[in-house]
């Protein structure tokens, strides 16, 4: 049943979606973001299933609906509708609840656009939540008004859109991720590489532009030892945004160190970067690539 599996597989772009309100979240919900950063989703679902029945927290019913999504992605084509519609459903609620609760309405554009109508799917769902979103916060607003343009096949539209919620929100994680992705995928590097610094600029130390611009280094083969600075940086700090993780940012450190030719370091480094499971394959193709050189 393919539109099953669509409607799970976008809730996966809610997963991903930066948190607004990460830094303030009550237990229950702090509970299931740390299973699902965890990867240990039946922990995350058993919290949500706990909490979520009759919480009046929306903050509580955007997590439960996100591990919900993520089980919706994993399930089988017999229970895919039920977790898809249990998303769903928290998400609704938690705008009920809150009606400010931002996130909660860009994870429904991403549900909405997505879903067959019988999952209560709907482009004018969709254009709803993007009109609220923007009453609230201009920025955003433009921001949401964007992923109706990339779902239309207007990367031309969304991008322009994207720029403009960066000239209204330059310190907004979601617009700066977004627009960023949106530049590195078109090979804007250099546009990428100064939106993160004058980020830096504004917030010297902040997690999110060091790693960023450590990123661009590894990928670009450019600024190295300045990439790797950053990179160490950020590990120290010990602050890791929602969007990343330690042993990621260790793996994207090997990158660094190979490129300076200090291999055994590289090697530590990638050895991190297996515990993260998006970056594992990766991180063991470097490993094995080490030791085929090495041989």
């Amino acid at each position: 049943m393919p539109t099953l599996h669509r409607a799970a597989c976008c809730l996966l772009l809610a997963l991903a979606s930066p948190a607004l309100f990460a830094d303030t979240l009550p237990a229950q919900a702090q509970q299931i973001r740390e299973a699902l950063r965890g990867n240990d989703l039946d922990r995350a679902v058993e919290i949500a299933e706990a909490a979520s029945e009759d919480s009046k927290d929306a903050r509580v019913l955007v997590w439960a609906g996100r591990a919900y999504g993520r089980q919706a992605v994993q399930a089988s084509v017999f229970t895919q509708a039920k977790w898809a519609g249990r998303t769903r459903d928290a998400w609704e609620r938690a705008v009920e609840i809150d009606p400010d609760m931002l996130d909660a309405r860009f994870d429904l554009i991403q549900y909405y656009l997505q879903a067959p109508g019988f999952l209560g799917g709907g482009r004018d769902k969709a254009e709803s939540q993007v009109a609220a979103i923007g009453q609230r916060d201009a920025g955003l607003g433009k921001l949401a008004a964007s992923i109706l343009a990339f779902s239309d096949k207007d990367a031309a539209r969304g991008e322009a859109l994207q720029r403009e919620a960066a000239e209204l929100s330059p310190d907004n994680g979601r617009v700066l991720l977004a627009y960023s992705g949106t530049l590195q995928r078109g090979e804007k590097w250099a546009e990428s590489e100064a939106l993160w610094r004058a980020r830096l600029a504004r917030v010297p130390g902040d997690a999110m532009a060091r790693y960023q611009l450590a990123r661009l280094a590894a990928i670009r083969d450019d600024k190295i030892e300045e990439g790797l600075a950053l990179i160490d940086a950020f590990i120290a700090a010990g602050e890791v945004p929602d969007e990343l993780s330690l042993p990621a940012a260790h793996w994207r450190r090997g990158q660094l160190l190979e490129k300076l030719g200090r291999i055994e370091e590289a090697r530590a480094a990638y050895e991190l970067g297996k515990a993260d499971p998006s970056v594992k394959q990766m991180a063991e193709a470097d490993l094995k690539r080490l030791a085929s050189a090495k041989g």
